[in-house]
């Protein structure tokens, strides 16, 4: 068994989840983003600190916001057209439900 501190563990899950970002960026878009690790890296962290603050808020309500959210720094931040910055933030939250049973069960 493997014991951190919760903090240790989200740090392990945002820089997973920025990796797994630029993966999903450059199979489905590889010609037209810029995924670059240090630019998903930060857009990574901020997605982490905004679905943090509305689920605490919001509750379940902040899903779907966040989702657009997602879906809105991959145009703005990372030069994705519309539809494939829904389709990477889809299969972003796909995978982050899938990482993060995997973490839970790692580190239980």
């Amino acid at each position: 068994m493997i014991c951190v501190t919760p903090v240790t563990r989200d740090m392990i899950g945002i820089f997973l989840s920025a990796g797994i970002l630029c993966g999903i960026m450059h199979i489905v878009a590889k010609d037209e983003a810029d995924y670059s690790f240090v630019r998903v890296l930060l857009v990574a962290a901020v997605l982490f600190a905004g679905n943090l603050l509305l689920g605490a808020g919001l509750g379940l309500l902040s899903i779907p916001i966040m989702f657009v959210v997602t879906a809105w720094a991959l145009q703005q931040f990372c030069y994705l057209g519309w539809g494939k910055a829904f389709l990477v933030a889809t299969l972003y939250y796909v995978c982050q439900i899938l990482l993060g049973v995997l973490i839970t069960a790692i580190f239980q």
